[in-house]
């Protein structure tokens, strides 16, 4: 499938299980990138968070 095709077929409304590709992965992770970015920001500021907290009980001996 060329990849104009491919970026017709996959679009933000794609379930991952449609997906049979690398291309079309690919495109999926195009058409989602806000929604990806967005999870990803607030995945890294929850372990953050996580660990901030375990190193502020640690030193105030919590």
């Amino acid at each position: 499938m060329s990849s104009s095709l491919i970026a017709d077929h996959v679009d933000q409304n794609t379930s991952l299980t449609e997906i049979s590709s690398f291309d079309e992965f690919k495109a999926y992770v195009v058409a989602n990138r806000a929604e990806i970015e967005r999870k990803l920001v607030l995945t890294l500021m929850s372990i953050l968070i996580k660990e901030a907290w375990a190193l502020y009980k640690e030193k105030r001996g919590l």
